[in-house]
């Protein structure tokens, strides 16, 4: 679940842009290389927030997990099965993205001010480069829209699939994944290109906080991902 503290973003960007100092590299302007260093210390900060908060985004897919055993328990215990080699139907797999996206979104929601914080604070920082600066201001904004995506109801929509005799999903599931796909379609892969295009605007000590980005995400999901595996174990148990 990834992004920001909230920082207010003319500070942010006076407090970095002091940062920059003289460490330009011989390929990048001075207004780039402060461009990628206020990119750099936000993101820094949003990934190491959203580290801290991985028990609160668990903690939130087991509230929904507790509503769904409420609300609508066992609403999927007849779904039909189907064997080894038979692919599931169009509509149980629409059925199952619904599910683990409304349960991954909440946990998600949990980030939405850091999120929505990190997007206004990015859209004021530009490069020479406008397809970077482009593709750094869409993926922040649809990942902070992504996470403020309310979530689905499920027990109504999975209750209008059983009653279709498990052939026709509800209208609320394909509106939700409709959105979901629009997001996805501004979210996948674009964080790669970011961190290919920025490499042309990095000095050394910028190179070193973009390695520390990544191994702090790469530490942060090997810890929480055996928690998050469970509490998405425990929405699949409440509904089947």
């Amino acid at each position: 679940m990834r992004r920001l503290r909230a920082f207010a973003a003319t500070g942010l960007l006076a407090t970095l842009a002091a940062l920059a100092g003289p460490l330009v590299p011989a390929s990048a302007s001075g207004s780039d290389a402060a461009a990628t260093r206020i990119y750099l210390h936000a993101d820094y900060a949003l990934v190491r927030a959203e580290a801290e908060g991985v028990p609160k985004a668990i903690a939130a897919i087991d509230a929904l997990a507790q509503r769904l055993r409420t609300q609508c328990p066992a609403v999927l215990a007849n779904e039909p099965r189907f064997p080894p080699g038979v692919p599931p139907s169009a509509s149980a797999l629409a059925v199952s993205e619904e599910v683990s996206d409304a349960a991954l979104g909440a946990g998600a929601r949990v980030e939405r001010r850091r999120r929505r914080a990190f997007a206004n604070t990015v859209a004021g920082v530009h490069w020479s480069d406008r397809a970077l600066a482009r593709l750094v201001h869409a993926h922040a904004s649809a990942e902070a829209q992504r996470a403020e995506l309310p979530t689905p109801d499920l027990c109504s929509d999975m209750s209008v699939w059983v009653a279709s005799g498990y052939a026709t999903v509800a209208a609320g599931t394909a509106s939700y994944l409709r959105r979901e796909s629009a997001l996805d379609s501004e979210i996948e892969g674009v964080e790669v290109l970011v961190v290919r295009k920025l490499a042309h605007f990095e000095d050394a000590t910028d190179r070193h906080l973009a390695r520390r980005i990544a191994e702090l995400e790469r530490a942060a999901l090997a810890r929480a991902l055996d928690g998050l595996l469970t509490a998405l174990g425990r929405i699949e148990a409440a509904l089947h």
